[in-house]
C-alpha cells in the first residue's frame, strides 16, 4: 500500500485515500515515513552502485583519461524562482549516467523560524 502511492509519486494523503477506497486500515504517519525512508535508502544504493559501475566501464573501455560527457541539468519550476533542481553527468559513448547531483536551496528549519 505505501510503496504503490510512493511509486506513484502521490504521498501519504493518496495513501490515505488508496488505503480508504480499498476498505483497508488507514497509514500512520511515522509507518508511511519509515518506508519511504528505506525505499530512499535502497533507490540511492542501487543508483551509486549502477553509477560506479557505468564509470568504471568507460575507464576500463576506452582506456584513457578523457572521455566525451553531456551536462545536463534541470529545476522544479521555470524561472529563478525554483528551490530545486538537478544535474546529470552523461558518457556520450556508453549513454549511461556516471553521476547525478540534486541541489536544494530549500532549508526546515530556517523556514521553521520565519
Amino acid at each position: 500500500m505505501q510503496d504503490l502511492s510512493m511509486a506513484g509519486g502521490r504521498g501519504l494523503s493518496a495513501a490515505f485515500k488508496f488505503c480508504a477506497t480499498m476498505n483497508l486500515p488507514a497509514l500512520s504517519k511515522s509507518g508511511y515515513k519509515k518506508h519511504e525512508d528505506k525505499l530512499l535508502k535502497v533507490v540511492r544504493d542501487v543508483a551509486e552502485y549502477s553509477m560506479c559501475n557505468a564509470a568504471k566501464e568507460v575507464a576500463e573501455t576506452f582506456n584513457h583519461d578523457e572521455c566525451g560527457v553531456s551536462v545536463d541539468g534541470t529545476w522544479q519550476r521555470r524561472g529563478h524562482t525554483s528551490l530545486n533542481g538537478c544535474v546529470a553527468l552523461l558518457s556520450i559513448d556508453t549513454r549511461k549516467v556516471l553521476d547525478l547531483e540534486v541541489m536544494s536551496s530549500y532549508c526546515p528549519i530556517c523556514r521553521k523560524n520565519y
